[in-house]
C-alpha cells in the first residue's frame, strides 16, 4: 500500500494534466495556455480542499458525538 502523499501527488498531477490539455484544446497561445491551466488547476485544488474541510467539520459536528 502506497502512502497518502504518493496518491495525492498523482492526483494533483492528473488534475494539472487535465487542466493543461483542456486549455490547449481551446487556446493556441502558450502564455494564455499556461495562465488558464494554472487558474483552472488552482480552482480545482481550492474547491477540493474546501470540500474536504466542509466534510471534516460536518463529521466533527454530527458524527463524532454519536461515537
Amino acid at each position: 500500500m502506497q502512502p497518502l502523499p504518493t496518491y495525492l501527488f498523482y492526483f494533483l498531477l492528473a488534475c494539472f494534466v487535465v487542466a493543461l490539455t483542456t486549455s490547449m484544446i481551446r487556446v493556441r497561445d502558450p502564455k494564455k495556455i499556461l495562465a488558464e491551466s494554472s487558474r483552472f488547476f488552482v480552482t480545482v485544488v481550492v474547491c477540493l480542499v474546501l470540500f474536504g474541510v466542509l466534510v471534516t467539520v460536518l463529521e466533527w459536528l454530527f458524527v463524532r458525538p454519536l461515537i
